[in-house]
């Protein structure tokens, strides 16, 4: 065994010398003073020898926080086996890391469990001189505890992380390249993981780099954290997907965690809502081939396709019968493949299929999603399309297609298109039939208006036929006198020419003239035909009259167009057409106000006039009164409205039918003398249609009264009418 060697201390600090044992009995007082007050354990051994090995360490020095660390006293002089006999078994690696440093003189820095003591150390051993170790030790328990707890926090995060359904990846903020995926998003972008980290999340984004930078870094300058972006997966579909981004820093990296969530479905959730919503408001104004159109380029919109379009399919079902493209392929025809012309039914693989599977069908290149006939067939220009056809009941009313998205349509396509087109047909189903019932409508309107002319003519006929009769007796009577004129006037022409050819003037002739002018009357010849003339304007001008009131009422506007009108002139109108319903049973009495003009389709207006006033000559005539009757009519305004009341002194409507007077086909008429549609067509003009009101009233002194208003709409500066018409 070796000897141990004494430390020996300079002169100047050492009180006493080694006590021949091998420790330390006197230190200097510095030295002491030092260990003493250090925080860390100080400990001092001697390096024991058998055959030249090293085999034990024996205590020389230790300081008051190595007895407080390790709760190890009285150590001193004695071996390290001795005092630590079961760290030494149970911790190997530390008895060997100190025979290390003692062997090869070598400094070292490690930690250790003593497990008597349930504590970790951080041990900073080297060798002053061969055969002698200094060990400062630190209690690092609390500090192994927490990286204990944050590698267990780690490992849960990265099982988390990487376990988690979840969309989730780690970005670096600099160079905005992926530094970790989990497999969620393996399984949703179709890359693996490490494909993953060799990208950049702008080769997943549908924006351009530059853009998607700047936007991110414009919202995080606000505190937003949360985004919606369109991303790319490796088939080149495209997915609506919500990103919410924190920023991390790890090992002085600044890092960015980010969770995705695939939120395509609830994108086409909200755009199936908005197309539905937008068909909705411009049902009313727009044309079934608008809305269909717009339905079309919404479609279009969400599936990222080019090409839309829409058949009616005929009865047939071998044929399409009408058609709507949409906007895009309006425009580019697809090399006439939208023309007025289609294939049949039969011969066209995809449509054919849809119409007879009743299903969706999908072309994606020259692969059908369903083999239908087997048979060729395909638009030229249209790589991709997807088939739906609408079905009501048993039939199919339409066939809705779409085509050339940049990649292969899919079965969520195939769901949500149908889904659209399903709750879009109510809404273009609903127009059709309002289209087809204002047909109808119009073409009840255009009988009840034969009716009338039917019920008019014959009066019209005799309104014209008295000043016409009176106009040819004039002209019978005219012709007498001009042929008298004539006859006076060439005998005087004679008479000028005889007197020229002898050179002298027969007095005698002159004489026969004059007693020819006396013999005709000739003064009061000019008066009569200047009175002819003038009675004759006047039954010209009541034959103008007729005809002018007969062409305002046939007059058309636009349909269901309102243009700027005059009622009270349409009201002078209607009484010249219907004079002669009234003439012989009913006077008429007018109090026209100023009005202002009215947005109107006034061919509508002329029919409602001309239906209470015959109504109103009727219901007085079926009295048979010895005595007219009277019809009056008033108008006014106010802010709003313009109003017109027409009033007759006849029976009146008894309450209990009264409300029933606006339905269609009621009538208090004897059977052939109407159709009961007088009424109900004028309700439906008044009040559907130019949005006014409408009522009846029967007063207590008897008749019947209607009132109908119409809505101004647009401020019109209202002209002076000094009407007082009486017939």
């Amino acid at each position: 065994m070796k000897k141990i060697p004494n430390i020996d201390y300079p002169d100047s600090f050492q009180s006493e010398k080694d006590d021949g044992r091998g420790a330390s009995v006197s230190q200097m007082p510095l030295h002491r003073n030092i260990l003493d007050n250090m925080i860390n354990g100080y400990v001092c051994v001697d390096v024991l020898y058998e055959n030249g090995q090293v085999v034990d360490f024996l205590f020389r020095e230790v300081n008051a926080a190595y007895q407080r660390l390790t709760g190890l006293s009285d150590v001193v002089g004695r071996r390290l086996t001795e005092v630590m006999p079961r760290t030494v078994d149970s911790n190997p690696v530390f008895f060997r890391k100190l025979l290390e440093v003692a062997e090869n003189g070598t400094p070292a820095r490690f930690e250790s469990y003593i497990e008597v003591r349930n504590t970790w150390y951080l041990s900073s051993v080297f060798s002053p001189e061969e055969g002698r170790l200094v060990a400062i030790i630190d209690d690092i328990t609390a500090r192994k505890l927490a990286e204990e707890k944050l590698l267990e926090s780690e490992e849960r995060f990265r099982r988390l992380f990487e376990d988690h359904s979840a969309i989730m990846m780690v970005i670096d903020t600099t160079t905005r390249r992926i530094v970790n995926a989990n497999e969620a998003a393996a399984r949703f972008y179709g890359w693996s993981i490490d494909e993953l980290c060799q990208m950049a999340i702008h080769q997943l984004n549908s924006l351009p780099p530059e853009v998607s930078k700047r936007m991110m870094e414009e919202y995080r300058s606000i505190g937003k954290t949360q985004f919606e972006f369109r991303h790319r997966r490796r088939d080149g579909s495209i997915r609506d997907v919500e990103v919410f981004s924190n920023n991390i820093d790890v090992s002085d990296r600044n890092l960015n965690y980010v969770i995705i969530n695939d939120i395509t479905a609830k994108k086409l959730l909200e755009a199936q809502a908005a197309i539905r919503i937008s068909l909705h408001e411009k049902a009313d104004s727009d044309s079934v081939l608008e809305l269909l159109r717009l339905l079309l380029d919404e479609i279009e919109k969400v599936t990222g396709s080019s090409a839309g379009f829409c058949f009616s399919v005929a009865r047939d079902r071998s044929s399409f019968q009408y058609q709507a493209l949409s906007t895009t392929a309006t425009e580019a025809r697809i090399d006439n493949a939208f023309g007025d012309e289609h294939y049949p039914l039969n011969k066209y693989t995809v449509w054919a299929g849809a119409l007879r599977e009743r299903t969706v069908a999908i072309r994606n290149g020259n692969v059908s999603s369903r083999q239908l006939d087997g048979k060729a067939g395909e638009h030229s220009g249209l790589k991709r399309e997807l088939v739906v056809p609408i079905i009501r009941g048993e039939r199919i009313e339409a066939v809705l297609g779409i085509g050339n998205k940049a990649t292969d349509y899919n079965e969520e396509d195939s769901q949500w298109v149908k889904a659209v087109a399903d709750l879009a047909w109510d809404i273009i189903e609903k127009k059709i039939a309002e289209d087809d019932f204002r047909k109808l409508q119009e073409q009840l309107h255009h009988t009840q208006k034969m009716e009338l002319v039917g019920q008019l003519a014959s009066g019209i006929a005799h309104e014209i036929n008295n000043p016409l009769n009176f106009i040819q007796i004039n002209f019978t009577a005219q012709q007498g006198y001009i042929a008298d004129l004539l006859s006076l006037f060439n005998d005087f022409r004679n008479a000028v020419k005889e007197s020229m050819n002898e050179g002298r003037f027969d007095k005698s002739v002159m004489q026969k003239l004059l007693q020819k002018e006396v013999e005709l009357e000739l003064d009061s010849l000019g008066d009569e035909m200047s009175a002819i003339f003038v009675d004759s304007q006047k039954g010209i001008d009541r034959i103008r009259k007729i005809v002018e009131g007969m062409l305002s009422l046939s007059y058309r506007h636009s349909p269901d167009v309102p243009a700027l009108s005059d009622l009270n002139q349409a009201i002078l109108d209607t009484l010249n057409v219907a004079r002669g319903e009234y003439r012989c049973c009913a006077d008429i009495s007018t109090n026209l106000g100023t009005l202002p003009q009215v947005p109107c389709v006034i061919d509508q207006i002329n029919q409602v006039l001309l239906n209470l006033v015959v109504n109103s000559a009727h219901a007085i005539q079926s009295q048979q009164r010895p005595s007219n009757g009277m019809i009056s009519i008033r108008t006014w305004a106010d802010r709003r409205n313009v109003y017109c009341s027409i009033a007759d002194d006849g029976p009146g409507i008894p309450e209990e039918i009264r409300e029933h007077v606006f339905n269609p086909f009621f009538t208090t008429k004897k059977a052939g003398k109407g159709t009961g549609l007088g009424l109900s067509i004028s309700y439906d003009i008044i009040v559907n249609r130019h949005k006014g009101e409408f009522s009846v009233n029967s007063p207590q002194e008897g008749g019947a009264v209607f009132t109908f208003s119409l809505p101004l709409g647009i401020k019109t500066q209202a002209p002076e009418y000094p009407y007082e018409y009486f017939i």
